[in-house]
C-alpha cells in the first residue's frame, strides 16, 4: 500500500477566518457550533473571548439542537448581536442552525472548515452584518484589519494617523470597531491589506507600499475637497530618501540577500518589491499562503509544513521572511517575522506594516537582521 504523509497545514480555516472578522466587533458574540478542537485553535490564535457549544458524541448521533439553543440562551443576553458559526461536523450532518435558531436574534456564518481557507470564512462572516453604507457620515473606512495579523492594531493606528495628516477623518475600520460603527460605514474605502479588501464603500486603494500609498491619497485628495496629500507625499518622498540612503550603505559593506518569503499574496508581494527595489535583492520565491495572482515574482504555493521545508531546502536562502514555522525549518537563514504565528519573541508595540511607518520597520528589521547574519559570519 503506498504511504499517505499527513500534512500539517499552515494557514487557518473558514472558521477560524468567520471568528477573527466578527469576534473584532465590539458588542457582538462568537459562538462557534462545534467541538472542543474546532474552538481552542481560532481561540489560541484570535485572543478574544468566544463561546462554543462543545458538542459530544452523542450530540452528533441523536442532534445538537438542544445543546444549541441551551448556549444561545445563555450568552445573547451579553451581547448586541450574537453570531453563530457552525463547524464542518454539523454542517456534514446535515443540520439546519438557521432553522433551530429561527426565534432567537441571531445571525448564522455558514463557513464550515471544508469550505476553504480564512480568507472565504472572513468574507462569508463581513457580508453576513448588516451593513448599510451612510452617505451622510464623514471620513474614509479601512477595510484589512484582520486580528489574527500580528500588525493589524499597527496597521489601524498608521492608516488613521496618515488620514488625519491629511484632513480626512477616519471612519469605520473593518473589522475591529464597535458594532455600531461597523454597521454604518462612509461611502469611501481604502485597505490595509488588499487580500482582505471588500467591505462596503466605494474602494480608493491600498496603503501597502509607497508607492501604493501615495496613489491612494492622490485619489483621496480628488474624492473629498477639505484633503490635502502634500504632507503624506512629503512624508513619502522622505521615508524614500531614507530608505535609499540607508540601503545604499548596507550595499557598500555586504552583498544583496538572497530571500525566500512566505505568508499571505499582497504581504509577500510587498515585501518582494521593498527588497528588489531598496535592497537589489534576489527574490528566489514566494510561498503564498492564500492562493496565487499574476505578479513579476515566481509564486507557489505554501500551505502545509512539508511545502514550506521543501522550499527552503530547494532555495537555501540567507533571508528567510515569513512565520515561526519557517524560522524554525532553518537556524541557518537570518529571518524577519510578516505572517502569523509569531511566537518565541515578545511583542508589545503595534507595529505596522502599512503606510510610512509600516514600510521603515520592515526594513529596519530586514536591515538588522541580514546586518546580524553577516556578522554571525552567514549563520542566522
Amino acid at each position: 500500500m503506498p504511504e499517505h504523509e499527513c500534512s500539517n497545514p499552515l494557514w487557518p480555516c473558514a472558521v477560524t477566518g468567520a471568528a477573527s472578522c466578527l469576534s473584532g466587533i465590539k458588542d457582538v458574540g462568537v459562538v462557534i457550533h462545534g467541538s472542543s478542537g474546532c474552538f481552542f485553535y481560532p481561540s489560541t490564535i484570535i485572543k478574544r473571548h468566544l463561546h462554543c457549544t462543545f458538542l459530544l458524541e452523542e450530540d452528533i448521533i441523536f442532534g445538537a439542537a438542544k445543546r444549541l439553543k441551551k448556549t444561545v440562551e445563555e450568552v445573547a443576553p451579553q451581547y448586541s448581536l450574537l453570531a453563530v458559526i457552525p463547524t464542518c461536523t454539523p454542517a456534514l450532518t446535515g443540520e439546519d442552525v438557521r432553522e433551530i435558531l429561527s426565534e432567537y436574534p441571531v445571525i448564522v456564518v455558514d463557513s464550515p472548515g471544508f469550505i476553504g481557507d480564512c480568507e472565504e470564512g472572513y468574507f462569508l462572516a463581513l457580508n453576513s452584518l448588516p451593513c448599510k453604507v451612510d452617505n451622510d457620515r464623514e471620513g474614509v473606512n479601512v477595510d484589512g484589519l484582520d486580528i489574527v495579523d500580528p500588525f493589524s492594531k499597527g496597521n489601524a493606528m498608521e492608516i488613521e494617523r496618515l488620514l488625519i495628516l491629511s484632513g480626512i477623518p477616519p471612519a469605520a475600520r473593518f473589522c475591529d470597531d464597535s458594532l455600531g460603527s461597523i454597521t454604518r460605514p462612509a461611502p469611501v474605502t481604502i485597505s490595509a491589506n488588499p487580500d482582505l479588501a471588500g467591505a462596503p464603500g466605494e474602494a480608493a486603494g491600498t496603503t501597502l507600499g509607497l508607492t501604493n500609498l501615495k496613489s491612494t491619497f492622490k485619489k483621496l485628495e480628488k474624492l473629498f475637497d477639505e484633503a490635502d496629500a502634500a504632507p503624506v507625499e512629503d512624508e513619502i518622498q522622505a521615508a524614500g530618501d531614507l530608505l535609499e540612503r540607508t540601503c545604499e550603505k548596507y550595499l557598500r559593506r555586504y552583498d544583496p540577500p538572497g530571500v525566500t518569503i512566505f505568508g499571505g499574496f499582497s504581504y509577500s508581494v510587498f515585501a518582494a518589491e521593498m527588497l528588489q527595489h531598496y535592497l537589489d535583492a534576489d527574490i528566489i520565491s514566494i510561498g503564498s499562503r492564500n492562493g496565487i495572482r499574476p505578479c513579476r515574482f515566481r509564486v507557489e504555493e505554501a500551505r502545509d509544513m512539508a511545502s514550506a521545508q521543501r522550499i527552503i531546502e530547494r532555495d537555501i536562502p540567507e533571508l528567510i521572511i515569513g512565520s515561526s514555522f519557517e524560522r524554525d525549518l532553518s537556524k541557518t537563514s537570518a529571518f524577519v517575522p510578516l505572517t502569523h504565528p509569531v511566537r518565541g519573541t515578545v511583542r508589545l508595540a503595534a507595529r505596522p506594516v502599512v503606510g510610512i511607518e509600516g514600510s521603515l520597520n520592515f526594513m529596519e528589521n530586514v536591515l538588522n537582521a541580514c546586518i546580524d547574519y553577516r556578522r554571525h559570519g552567514g549563520q542566522g
